[in-house]
């Protein structure tokens, strides 16, 4: 097993499924940072660990599992569900998310994250039952590294900076894959590319769509074939960019 990929078990396996942040020190740095929704968690112990430890409070029996996991042994991009029973409400929920990851070569030291928790507000509401979890991966811990493709990251790049995130033949953004269709709740102007990889044909990033004073954060994962984005996977912040908007 490459030992990213190992660190990305123990991460699943003994710290999100177990709910024990011990393992925490054991796979993630001190200086861990975790930007998702438009916050940096910076610091393991003293804003990461507290924010997860809530969650997990919040959803005694969450659990989380894999559906895509790509690798070219320097990063790592992980597509996910989480799913578990709201303690508040007492309803059941399951949410996606992708997780774009960076290590020193030991353990982590930076997330680029997003979980689609406005399909976990609904159902946690009652607006509907609980999702469907989406197929697991057959064997994410025997993935093993892809070398970066320059080819593709342009081609990714060329295609985040115009600004449609549905420009391409297939796409499913946050819960369209369920329950359709694929759509932003804006329309940027422009997009900053915050984070941005590729292992082979697959292409991982983190964007911030901006329209006036609006800002949607957003991890893609595109798949690119021929010379064009083919397909594109992405979760988004639209339910903090609601809150944003009231507040």
């Amino acid at each position: 097993m490459h030992p990213f990929v190992r660190i990305m078990q123990r991460y699943i396996e003994d710290y999100c499924n177990c709910h024990d942040p011990s393992v925490c020190e054991e796979i993630m740095a001190p200086e861990y940072v975790v930007h998702i929704a438009g916050r940096d968690l910076a610091g393991r112990d003293e804003r990461y660990i507290p924010a997860a430890s809530a969650a997990f409070a919040s959803f005694p029996d969450l659990r989380l599992t894999v559906h895509e996991l790509h690798t070219n042994g320097d990063r790592l991009a992980m597509r996910f569900s989480e799913h578990g029973t709201s303690r508040a409400t007492g309803r059941a929920a399951a949410w996606g998310g992708i997780g774009l990851y960076d290590w020193n070569g030991e353990a982590l030291v930076t997330n680029w994250v997003e979980q689609d928790y406005a399909a976990r507000q609904r159902q946690v509401d009652g607006a509907s039952g609980r999702d469907p979890v989406e197929q697991a991966h057959p064997g994410p811990w025997s993935v093993t590294p892809v070398a970066s493709s320059e080819e593709a990251e342009a081609v990714a790049y060329r295609f985040l900076r115009a600004a449609d995130l549905t420009a391409a033949p297939e796409v499913a953004i946050d819960d369209s894959w369920l329950i359709g269709p694929a759509s932003i709740p804006m329309t940027p102007g422009r997009v900053d590319i915050d984070d941005l990889f590729s292992v082979g044909d697959v292409v991982a990033a983190h964007v911030t769509l901006v329209e006036a004073r609006r800002r949607l954060h957003a991890s893609v994962l595109l798949r690119v074939e021929g010379g064009r984005v083919v397909a594109v996977r992405a979760v988004t912040d639209r339910l903090a960019m609601a809150e944003r908007a009231e507040g």
